[in-house]
């Protein structure tokens, strides 16, 4: 339980320097979160695939800024342990990867409000 407590505002502290560099204070919402409904009602398979869902977003993002093999495997095990903890949280993981995903086609679509 305790590893949990600092697992959540780490990995919150480390997907947020990964999505938006330089704005490190916003992670001390996560100290804030760490007693959310989930850790209080007992759902520590939630909480703790909550904790490897920012770790594999912040590997993810890590790894789109700049590929390396060590990082695409980082964050294939941590997908492969978000999966075997919860799906739900595979699930809210994987809809925000694709839609990541779909944001950035369109952002970067040749032509797109060129004249």
């Amino acid at each position: 339980l305790s590893l949990m407590l600092l697992a959540f505002p780490l990995s919150t502290w480390f997907f947020l320097r990964q999505a938006n560099p330089g704005q490190d204070s916003v992670a001390l919402w996560g100290l804030v979160a760490t007693h959310n409904i989930f850790f209080l009602l007992a759902f520590l398979n939630f909480y703790v695939a909550i904790c490897f869902s920012f770790l594999a977003l912040g590997l993810w993002l890590k790894w789109l800024a700049r590929p390396r093999p060590l990082l695409w495997l980082g964050a294939t095990a941590a997908m492969t342990a978000l999966y075997f903890s919860h799906l739900i949280a595979f699930a809210i993981t994987g809809i925000a990867v694709t839609g990541y995903g779909v944001m950035a086609h369109f952002r970067h679509e040749p032509g797109a409000g060129e004249r």
